[in-house]
């Protein structure tokens, strides 16, 4: 799920959030798990390969920081 929150004079706050890259098997409710910034790592074969070759850019492929949210006040 990807969120973004328009704000004037200032750049967007925007977030992504998921359950798991390994999906939800056999549930087809979408809330049925909460979403989090902070996901576990991969258990197929395909998330792993992923994971390396995302790894090989940075070191938090599993994380999306929410700082962006409070650099900026309601004054600007």
């Amino acid at each position: 799920m990807g969120l973004k929150f328009l704000r004037n004079g200032v750049m967007s706050a925007d977030l992504v959030a998921m359950w798991s890259v390994n999906g939800q098997p056999g549930n087809w409710n979408f809330f049925a798990n909460d979403f989090t910034n902070h996901i576990t790592a991969g258990t197929s074969t395909a998330t792993k390969a992923l994971s390396a070759k995302f790894a090989t850019e940075t070191d938090y492929i599993q994380e999306v920081g929410l700082s962006n949210f409070s650099s900026h006040n309601q004054a600007g």
